[in-house]
């Protein structure tokens, strides 16, 4: 018991000092909340527990500048305005490193592994493939949504309550791996599972690892191991997959249409060696999932919670849904001509970001912003996404749900809810924006567009919008249950 606590200060002492260090390098930066050894930790836990507030904090106190705050691994330093927001958008990637920035905040090199770090290629399928695939495979994203639906959210004439954000996850997670892991696996409920829950117990794991010091993660990341417990049960079912797909193709013409077209075939194309090992595959098929189900779930959950409380958005969608699609059939290019539905996903979007950072960087080397300020290599970076999506200079009316005001402009074709700007980065900004955003809005939309065509929903009575927080800068919904029955 004794020893225990002995470790547990050595651990605080050293945490302490090492923070210490890194705040008097950044001493001309003002901070929100404690900057003194061992004090500023207790920030770090109170981020942990509520990060919007003192995100707000600091964004009321240091708008138009840089502040920096103190989090379990490290301190970061926070960019408000617009110009400083472009400063670092411009700056090259030996310099201001996106991919560093991510390996810093997941610890990637610790609850992922060294074959994630090392080995990025899985960003290109997403990249080059995915977005493809928006149009190519747009079809099967579509049978399979309806499948998914029929089965989550059966039709009845009478209401029923379902409880939205699992049954979102689960439609969004079953659409996605029809492109990732293709059928029949994208169906089977176990893989579905273990897809979905490896980012509970992945972000547990990353919590806790960036609590350690340097010298202790490794074996507490060991010890916990959750990212790859997880890739060797989901390797059980990508084992026969692969050597289906193996044998088949040995008798198959390489350029025939049998050969499926997913992410795990374009893995087995491009890799060698213990790359092609099954779990090896498994994890980058969960990694695949991690990036990708966040961001489309929570949106829906929120879109569906706006579409409950308000009878009267439900009006408007269905008028330009059921129109566009008596003229132009469901397709993609039938999607992109819903101008009202794109802004009423923007607006979900904008007051309800999946993450409380965007333009994440750390500064491989010594970095001037336009107005002279020098930060340090070894420095985080990021920009505040919701105080600026609230900011009422970027938006009129800002904390306030106008769900068409991105669309009423004569200039509504620029401001679509995949363009990046300073003023919207839920997706990032400038190179590094996210290159899944793409597949995730065409997702979303028609989704979204399927649901107001084919349910009715409203709220329980009594009940409305539940609360929300952000948990270590990520944003939880808060639970709730919807009642759905068939279109009146």
């Amino acid at each position: 018991m004794y020893a225990a606590i002995w470790v547990l200060l050595v651990v605080l002492v050293v945490a302490g000092w090492n923070s210490h260090r890194r705040s008097a390098i950044l001493g001309a930066i003002p901070v929100v909340g404690y900057s003194a050894p061992l004090l500023s930790m207790i920030t770090a836990l109170q981020f942990v527990r509520n990060s919007q507030r003192l995100i707000d904090e600091g964004y009321r106190k240091y708008r138009g500048g840089l502040y920096r705050i103190r989090l379990l691994a490290h301190w970061i330093v926070v960019a408000t305005d617009a110009q400083a927001i472009e400063d670092i958008r411009k700056a090259p990637p030996h310099v201001l490193s996106f991919g560093a920035a991510q390996d810093v905040f997941l610890q990637t090199i610790h609850t992922a592994g060294p074959e994630v770090v090392h080995d990025r290629s899985h960003v290109t399928w997403i990249r080059s493939e995915l977005t493809r695939c928006n149009a190519a495979r747009f079809d099967a994203l579509r049978e399979e949504m309806a499948v998914a639906l029929d089965e989550q959210i059966p039709l009845s004439a009478g209401w029923k309550a379902y409880p939205v954000e699992e049954v979102v996850a689960h439609v969004v997670c079953q659409m996605s791996n029809r492109l990732f892991v293709g059928e029949p696996l994208c169906r089977n409920s176990e893989y579905l599972e273990l897809a979905m829950s490896f980012a509970n117990e992945f972000i547990r794991d990353v919590i806790i690892v960036k609590s350690c010091p340097e010298w202790l993660k490794p074996p507490v990341a060991r010890l916990l191991g959750n990212a790859r417990k997880c890739a060797k049960r989901v390797a059980t079912h990508l084992r026969p997959v692969i050597e289906q797909r193996d044998a088949a193709k040995r008798t198959l013409d390489k350029a025939s249409a049998s050969i499926p077209d997913d992410a795990l075939q374009w893995c087995l194309d491009n890799a060698t060696g213990d790359a092609r090992h099954p779990a090896n595959l498994a994890l980058r098929m969960l990694w695949i999932n991690f990036g990708s189900l966040h961001s489309p779930t929570v949106t829906l959950v929120f879109a569906l919670y706006h579409l409950a409380s308000s009878p009267e958005y439900m009006r408007i969608l269905r008028e330009e849904v059921d129109g566009v699609f008596a003229h132009e059939g469901w397709s993609k290019a039938a999607l992109g001509k819903m101008r009202k539905l794109d802004s009423f996903l923007k607006e979900v979007l904008r007051l309800n970001p999946p993450g409380i950072w965007a333009q994440q960087r750390l500064a491989l080397q010594p970095f001037t912003f336009s107005n002279g300020q020098t930060i340090p290599a070894g420095t985080m970076l990021a920009c505040p996404v919701l105080s600026l999506h609230r900011d009422e200079e970027n938006y009129p009316d800002a904390n306030e749900f106008r769900p068409w005001r991105h669309c009423e402009s004569d200039e509504a074709h620029k401001n679509l809810f995949v363009t990046t700007k300073p003023d919207f980065m839920p997706f990032g900004h400038g190179a590094d924006a996210c290159p899944g955003r793409f597949f995730a809005a065409i997702q979303m939309k028609a989704l979204l567009a399927h649901i107001v065509l084919t349910y009715d929903v409203r709220f329980e009575e009594g009940r409305r919008m539940p609360e929300r927080r952000f948990v270590a800068g990520v944003l939880l919904p808060g639970k709730a249950s919807v009642e759905f029955r068939q279109r009146a």
